[in-house]
């Protein structure tokens, strides 16, 4: 499990990638489960994307028989500026967590640090950032 959290004024939101044998790579409800928005305009909000970058989610269950997996990230923030997206819990041991900020190209590694501080000058995007 991987337990992804972003906090702005004094709200946090998750959302979890997840890994079984049993599950694929596309949406299924027995392991996966749709993203719904807060009401509160200022909560944050984090979700991944299914492969198709069609479906938001909060829950996204992946087959771990891979050796690497891109997993699109979406946000949705009240405010622009400096933010930061900390993993919350993990169990996936020796596995490399990669931060791939697709506008600007650059890669961060997140396992030494934990967490992925960056600028947002759009409150909402689903097509920044991947992690891998």
């Amino acid at each position: 499990i991987l337990r992804l959290k972003v906090v702005d004024n004094d709200y946090f939101d998750e959302t979890v990638i997840k890994f079984d044998d049993r599950a694929n790579d596309s949406f299924d409800d027995n392991f996966d489960a749709f993203k719904h928005f807060s009401w509160n305009y200022v909560v944050p909000q984090i979700f991944s994307l299914s492969d198709d970058r069609r479906v938001k989610l909060a829950i996204n269950t992946f087959n771990f028989n891979v050796a690497r997996k891109v997993i699109p990230l979406g946000y949705k923030f009240n405010t622009v500026g400096h933010k930061t997206i900390s993993i919350d819990e993990s169990n996936l041991g020796n596995v490399f967590i990669i931060m791939h900020d697709i506008k600007f190209d650059t890669y961060s590694l997140i396992n030494k640090k934990n967490k992925f501080e960056f600028d947002i000058d759009d409150n909402f995007n689903f097509d920044r950032y991947v992690w891998i």
